[in-house]
């Protein structure tokens, strides 16, 4: 077995697993209608069985062996994952990835079973079918032909483990007979189960990543950070990167990837590579990296947003760009019609002409948006969401063999068939030379194997690194010049920058007085807020308490979203001042000052603070764009006396 301090790789094993028709995973969507029971299906319509299933049914099966196992119950918990595992302990080293069914679904309507399988409950007493009790269940094939599925089961042990893991999973699913929903009434019974060098499976192996759609540019001296990396991810699983609980046991994914949850895979990877159980990451961590190790607490992993791969036909660009986040200012007067306020005093109101007709409307921001104006609005901001499915998972009893009460519980699904997600890696505060040896180190590290653990599902991701490349943000903003005294700045990633002197009372006075404050504070006095439209939300409860705040009071932090607008101006005689701040901050995004460090009990030393808050520039936060473009038909209005005339006549948009 793997012992503290003995290095281990990734390695990929294929798996090839025949069971006999009928089976059936549930999906929690909808069939067809007169379906009750749909099949579970992956992004592309291909029938799958999940990895989290295939999982579960091997480490029961090991524990079942018990003494007849391959393996002992330390590498039981260390390899399949303890049960009762902690935070921050080691995530378990053996992962299943979905199985996908490669063989033909039925089209001959005569196969018994080829379409659907009827089911129904008896009344004992009368003899006849008891009130809705009719069950519809999806049977794509045959009962009794032979269906196969196949996939892959990575591992992260040492070299000399990796047969014993191998021996472990095979003798698992040759234990397990039958695998899916139904068991008990025959479904899903194990034909053969191969692993590794016996599988042959029939899917092609992993192509290459494809960047042909991608709108990359040369990396030039303009760019915010030239010495940055940008960097793709291509996942090989769904995601689940929880944005918010809806309920003690249903999580709702986020589609973006924080810089926090990537830099947090990769110090987990780097850990367990190296074979220690956990450790601070800083100077002489790893001999073989020693730049990365000194500079990893100002390793910037920017936010990374997915992109679509092939351009979508009613797609308005030649090819994908990365989104951006439009400014809050943005108002809506119905029609797919926008028009930005940012320079129109409170109370403003639309003058409408639509069809020959004039009348006054209120200006809807974001809050107020329907589903028509979300949709133009991410038109044109370059956003194409990837789709989404929920899957339902439970404990088991092993020992009675039914689902465990109270432990039903929900991960909504980011599908990643269809995206790349991309962002940019550099290093603050460093010049470019420390930046090449970091990142090179970096490279070494992720180059090959690409990232392990990923999010709820662990996913893995294929990395290609784009040294010199980098690419066009849908709506591009600006460098700041050296005339330049006034500047705009939109948030493109949330950003801690209030909690001192506000709560719950606060006013929009207090909430001016406090975003003031801040710039003040972050330029050194260089820069005064004239205006700003701004959105906050509280990040908190038992996880922030526990992970961050476990030795200072708790205190939920106030995070300024995404969107936000400020309009800043140079104090007189600190214009070179205050174009050096902007410069910087649109390089690695928005610091901390010290007044929020106290306030959240971040401690003194500003190279920790990121151990009392994911909230950090370093982890992708608090990044601008400053006076970014937009679109043609989103102009900032020109009021008259508190009026902005637009014509929501289809062809004429103003």
């Amino acid at each position: 077995m793997t012992t503290p301090q003995t290095k281990i790789r990734s390695h990929t094993l294929p798996i090839v697993l025949t069971v006999e028709a009928p089976v059936l995973v549930h999906a929690t969507g909808m069939g067809r209608a007169g379906l009750d029971s749909p099949t579970l299906r992956n992004a592309r319509n291909e029938i799958v069985l999940p990895g989290t299933l295939v999982h579960g049914r091997v480490r029961a099966a090991l524990a079942e062996l018990d003494d007849l196992s391959p393996v002992s119950s330390e590498e039981l918990d260390v390899w399949f994952g303890a049960r009762d595992r902690k935070r921050h302990e080691r995530a378990k080293a053996v992962v299943f990835d979905d199985l996908i069914c490669v063989t033909a679904e039925s089209t001959n309507p005569k196969d018994v079973g080829a379409d659907e399988i009827v089911r129904i409950r008896m009344d004992e007493k009368s003899g006849a079918v008891r009130r809705g009790m009719l069950q519809v269940v999806e049977a794509p094939f045959p009962i009794g032909s032979k269906v196969t599925f196949e996939g892959t089961v990575r591992t992260a042990v040492a070299d000399e483990d990796v047969d014993r893991v191998r021996t472990a999973i095979r003798a698992a699913l040759r234990w397990n007979t039958q695998v899916g929903a139904l068991r008990t009434l025959g479904f899903g019974r194990v034909v053969s189960a191969e692993v590794g060098e016996g599988a042959r499976p029939s899917r092609e192996g992993v192509p290459s990543i494809d960047t042909s759609a991608l709108a990359l540019r040369s990396r030039t001296a303009e760019d915010p950070d030239p010495a940055a990396v940008t960097v793709v991810l291509r996942f090989r699983q769904p995601l689940c990167v929880p944005a918010r609980r809806l309920s003690n046991n249903l999580f709702e994914s986020d589609a973006v990837l924080s810089g926090a949850t990537l830099k947090g895979a990769i110090a987990a990877q780097w850990t367990a590579a190296l074979g220690k159980d956990s450790a601070c990451i800083q100077a002489g961590f790893d001999s073989d990296r020693p730049d990365l190790s000194a500079a990893f607490e100002r390793l910037r992993v920017g936010t990374f947003v997915p992109v679509a791969r092939q351009r979508p036909e009613n797609w308005p660009d030649s090819r994908m760009q990365r989104p951006v986040a439009l400014p809050l200012t943005l108002a809506a007067a119905g029609e797919g019609v926008f028009q930005d306020l940012r320079a129109c005093p409170p109370g403003t109101v639309f003058d409408i002409t639509k069809g020959g007709e004039t009348f006054f409307a209120a200006p809807r921001f974001a809050p107020d948006w329907k589903e028509d104006d979300e949709t133009a609005a991410d038109l044109a901001r370059g956003w194409l969401a990837p789709d989404r499915d929920l899957r339902v998972r439970t404990s088991i009893d092993h020992e009675q063999r039914r689902v465990n009460n109270a432990e039903l519980f929900a991960y909504e699904h980011v599908l990643a068939d269809e995206h790349l997600w991309i962002g940019e890696i550099g290093v603050n505060d460093a010049d470019a030379d420390e930046t090449r040896k970091v990142l090179g180190d970096l490279k070494s590290l992720l180059g090959e194997a690409g990232l392990w653990w990923v999010g709820k599902t662990k996913a893995s991701a294929d990395m290609l690194w784009l040294n010199d490349r980098a690419l066009d943000d849908h709506l591009p903003d600006r460098r700041v010049t050296d005339a330049d005294t006034a500047w705009t700045v939109v948030l493109q990633t949330p950003a801690l920058m209030l909690g001192p002197g506000l709560s719950e009372t606060s006013d929009g006075t207090a909430l001016h007085a406090a975003c003031a404050a801040y710039w003040a504070d972050v330029s050194g006095g260089a820069l005064s807020l004239t205006r700003q439209w701004s959105r906050q939300r509280l990040w908190g409860g038992p996880y922030a308490a526990h992970s961050y705040q476990a030795n200072v009071p708790y205190r939920p932090f106030l995070i300024t979203e995404e969107g936000a607008v400020f309009c800043l101006e140079a104090a007189a005689g600190r214009e070179s001042d205050a174009r050096k701040c902007l410069r910087l901050w649109r390089r690695q995004g928005l610091p901390l000052t010290r007044a929020l460090a106290g306030h959240y009990g971040l401690g003194e030393d500003h190279t920790g603070w990121w151990r009392g808050t994911p909230f950090v520039p370093e982890n992708g936060y608090g990044a601008i764009h400053v006076d970014p473009a937009l679109p043609k038909d989103m102009p900032v209005a020109s009021p008259e006396d508190g009026v902005v005339a637009v014509s929501v006549d289809q062809g004429d948009k103003a």
